[in-house]
């Protein structure tokens, strides 16, 4: 009889955050022998949960931020599999095993080779339908930049590989460590980082099984600026093709211009993408038609009923 899947699940949380959502999908997957850890980096202390005994609760340098809290968890995980959720995400309850199963089809050795896995994902958005992330499914993933940022369809979503998705084994962690100076994608540079410096396999389940909660207020994202965001993929993908880092530029930084609304931050990203890489023509439309659907959506929202009609 084979031995039930054993997992642990590392969750940051910080600051009074709401991490029962989270919690209670870890321990609702099925067929998995899960630890789950929740790792508090934040300077307010977490309280235990009757409804959760078996929850371990440990703390965490909060000047290391959310990379140090799941370094931490890492290295307190008592199983020899990994995966990591956001406090606010959630998880379908077959997420594990579907994932599990999508490893040991792959052709990896598992006990071997070092493998990460992702998922897709539904990206949930308060007042709006939700959308699927990605929208098509890679038969394996040989270049992370490129599967990360290269836009090759008009009408496609980017890929992801975000962090509520991600399962691998724990000595891939021991060996390529969470970076805690960085505040900024934070999880597209760990798999970089174990993809140059471990070449391991990236995989990707081809089915949606977390829930990511999209939120205007919360989030490291949204305290952060576009130029931090390209101050990023200097450094991260000088050494990658003009294309993918043009694609970044006006997918990435230059979206975050427009969502805080920074419009002529965003016509600089789209004039310097234009002068200084090669983004391909999907990117370019895309970016094009936002900046050119920009000024009358403001129009719009300052006109609505909720905002008083104010102009």
């Amino acid at each position: 009889m084979t031995a039930p899947l054993s997992v642990s699940v590392v969750i940051p949380t910080a600051n009074g955050r709401d991490w029962r959502r989270a919690v209670a999908s870890a321990f609702s997957q099925r067929n998995v022998n899960v630890e789950v850890i929740l790792v508090n980096n934040g300077t307010e202390d977490v309280q235990a949960d009757a409804q959760y005994p078996t929850l371990r609760i440990i703390n965490s340098d909060p000047s290391s931020g959310a990379n140090g809290a799941r370094q931490a968890g890492v290295l307190a995980a008592t199983n020899e599999l990994i995966a990591l959720l956001d406090d606010d995400d959630e998880w379908l309850p077959e997420k594990l095993t579907r994932q599990w199963q999508h490893v040991q089809s792959s052709g990896v050795d598992s006990e071997g080779s070092p493998w990460l896995c992702g998922t897709g994902k539904f990206i949930v958005e308060k007042g709006k339908a939700d959308l699927l992330s990605p929208v098509s499914f890679p038969s394996g993933v040989d270049d992370v930049a490129e599967y990360l940022f290269m836009r090759k369809y008009l009408k496609s979503a980017r890929n992801q590989l975000q962090s509520s998705t991600l399962f691998f084994p724990r000595q891939v962690a021991v060996e390529v460590p969470f970076d805690p100076s960085l505040r900024l994608h934070q999880d597209w540079n760990w798999v970089l980082d174990v993809e140059e410096k471990l070449s391991a396999k990236i995989l990707v389940c081809p089915e949606y099984l977390v829930r990511y909660y999209k939120s205007a207020s919360a989030g490291i994202t949204s305290t952060s600026r576009p130029s931090q965001s390209l101050g990023w993929a200097s450094m991260r993908l000088a050494s990658k093709p003009q294309r993918i880092q043009g694609d970044f530029a006006l997918s990435v930084p230059f979206n975050m211009a427009l969502e805080k609304g920074q419009y002529l931050d965003a016509v600089g990203i789209f004039r310097d993408a234009l002068q200084k890489a090669r983004p391909g023509i999907p990117a370019i439309t895309r970016a094009f038609l936002a900046l050119a659907r920009y000024p009358v959506l403001r129009v719009l929202q300052r006109a609505s009923p909720t905002n008083g009609g104010k102009r």
